[in-house]
């Protein structure tokens, strides 16, 4: 069941001198990561929030295409710890239409029923585009 929350980006500044920022990706005022943590009661998911580069890379263009009127994407929203998006990632599928953005989470290498249970979101449009905008940095 598909639920209306708030999507909320925040470039966290580095980890360690010489990294890069990353993207934190908030539903409803809580961390992605928490949240997905606590659904699928796992408390270490092996995942962190994308650094810049891999932002820019991987997922920049299909954040910015999510929000277009009848558009569906896949955004990567977390890699693996390792560094290596190849390893493993947690991703939406996005929709939208009729001024809405809707979630629905996946990820790799697991299989696609490991996140079946996990809820779905609804974004309105124009808060939506509204926090893309912070991706210009």
């Amino acid at each position: 069941m598909a639920a209306y929350s708030e999507l909320t980006l925040t470039w966290h500044p580095p980890e360690n001198a010489g990294g890069e920022a990353s993207l934190g990706v908030e539903i409803g005022g809580q961390s992605l990561i928490e949240r997905v943590s606590a659904q699928l009661a796992e408390p270490d998911l092996g995942l962190r929030f994308l650094p810049h580069s891999d932002v820019v890379w991987y997922s920049l263009e299909s954040w910015r295409q999510s929000a277009e009127d009848g558009q569906s994407r896949r955004i990567i929203l977390l890699g693996c710890t390792c560094g290596d998006m190849d390893c493993a990632q947690l991703w939406a599928d996005t929709r939208c239409f009729n001024g809405w953005v809707h979630w629905r989470l996946g990820g790799w290498p697991d299989p696609e029923e490991r996140y079946a249970e996990l809820s779905r979101w609804v974004f309105e449009q124009q808060a939506y585009q509204a926090q893309l905008a912070s991706l210009s940095r």
